[in-house]
């Protein structure tokens, strides 16, 4: 049920017209709503009221097409009718000749029905029909009765009253309605009212608090410029303290591995052979770049070369040791570098020749420079020792160049100590330790 009955639900709850879903939730409705109980028991009795005087003064001002029922005759002349009925059938009967004729009819009925009145009684006191009559005997040609003036106007009087009244007590309803319905705007509108107070003092708060937080943010933002300065400037001052102290150590500072001042035997018997081969002075076309007269740590090294214009391939030779014929790889190559498929055995010495190919054809009066290159595979023991964990201080780093150094490994003793070198420049020890190595190295071209 909505908040109170409306006028419609008032109306069939008064007639009875409601269906019984409905009928119970009014009477559950009107048992909690004072107003609305007031305002059904104020429209029911004008309700009641209002059809009585319909009846008691609709036949006053009777129009010609009017005429009562048999029923409202029957009842006047039998007795029956309420006191405000009679009356309105004796008001029309005087204004409608055609009811009065049928009211005569129905009178004389009756009276021809009754016992004849006994003789030596009393006369009859004359009865209304007898006082109707004597008024309407009239002259031929006289017109007919009209009712009175001030009874003509009473009729639409008392509708309108009526009406004032049902309109006075539908507007009071609503009134109330409206009125309750103003009460809980005006509730809802202090209520929203101090919501917003509140939520502008929440803003206001909001906003305070933003503003120290960018406050804050600024004088964060200074800090950390300021720690970066100082940060960079001690970053300088250490790197200055550490190149001084590198400065005035590296000179002194050597590994504690001694390097040899001579290659090994095997080292040194590979040098020899390469010169007695020939050597990079005798201006050959091309060189062969590595591995030459050098120890390899991989036992499958790849071998490479110097390009030969005008060669479209070339013929490689790998061999034991120094016997050409013990050739243990003969392979055709278009690149200038080549990988074993296998291993090779470690500990072993091997050589290498390329030849310059023009098709199927060797290119004639181009050789290589040497003319066959030797180089021997790091042993195993040897490869063990070279890979024992260390740690990776610079002195440590030193160390393990100078093992690759001796065990005639430049290659790699190079690299480690160039690796030095890029990440210090001023280290004086790596740099004078890099510089014996390769005196003790065959010059490349």
């Amino acid at each position: 049920m909505p908040t109170h009955l409306s006028d419609q639900q008032q109306q069939a709850y008064l007639t009875k017209t409601m269906t019984p879903a409905d009928l119970l939730a009014a009477d559950e409705h009107l048992a909690a709503c004072e107003l609305c109980r007031l305002q059904l028991s104020e429209a029911g009795r004008l309700a009641a009221a209002f059809p009585l005087l319909t009846q008691e003064f609709s036949g006053l001002d009777a129009t010609p097409g009017e005429h009562l029922t048999y029923a409202q005759l029957a009842n006047y002349v039998d007795r029956k009718s309420a006191s405000a009925e009679r009356g309105m059938v004796e008001a029309h009967a005087v204004a409608c000749g055609s009811c009065l004729e049928r009211l005569e009819s129905l009178v004389s009925l009756s009276e021809g029905n009754t016992t004849a009145p006994v003789a030596g009684s009393a006369p009859a006191v004359p009865t209304f029909m007898d006082r109707l009559r004597s008024l309407l005997v009239r002259s031929p040609g006289d017109a007919p009765m009209a009712a009175p003036a001030w009874r003509r106007g009473l009729v639409p009087a008392c509708a309108a009253m009526a009406a004032g009244l049902l309109v006075f007590v539908i507007l009071q309803g609503q009134v109330s309605n409206i009125r309750q319905d103003l009460r809980i705007a005006k509730s809802d509108s202090e209520r929203l009212l101090v919501q917003r107070e509140e939520s502008d003092s929440l803003a206001a708060r909001l906003m305070m608090e933003k503003d120290e937080l960018e406050r804050g943010k600024q004088q964060m933002a200074a800090a950390v410029s300021q720690l970066s300065k100082r940060s960079a400037e001690l970053k300088r001052t250490i790197g200055l303290a550490r190149a001084a102290a590198a400065r005035e150590t590296s000179a002194s500072s050597a590994p504690r591995i001694a390097l040899r001042t001579q290659p090994l035997p095997e080292v040194a018997a590979l040098l020899k052979q390469d010169t007695m081969m020939g050597g990079p002075d005798e201006g050959k076309a091309f060189t062969l770049r590595f591995p030459v007269a050098e120890v390899t740590e991989s036992d499958r090294p790849v071998l490479r070369w110097q390009s030969v214009p005008g060669a479209t391939g070339y013929r490689l030779s790998v061999s034991e040791g120094k016997d050409v014929s013990n050739e243990v790889f003969s392979e055709s190559v278009t690149g200038t570098e080549w990988k074993p498929t296998t291993a090779l055995k470690r500990g072993t010495s091997y050589s290498w020749q390329v030849t310059p190919m023009q098709g199927d054809a060797e290119m004639v009066g181009v050789v290589s420079a040497p003319l066959r290159a030797r180089f021997r595979v790091l042993p195993q023991t040897e490869l063990n020792v070279m890979k024992k964990a260390d740690s990776d201080s610079r002195d440590a780093l030193r160390d393990r160049a100078v093992r690759y150094a001796n065990a005639g490994v430049f290659l790699r003793a190079e690299a480690i100590l160039m690796t030095m070198l890029q990440e210090d420049p001023t280290d004086l020890a790596s740099r004078n330790l890099l510089k014996n190595i390769r005196s003790l190295r065959r010059p490349r071209p």
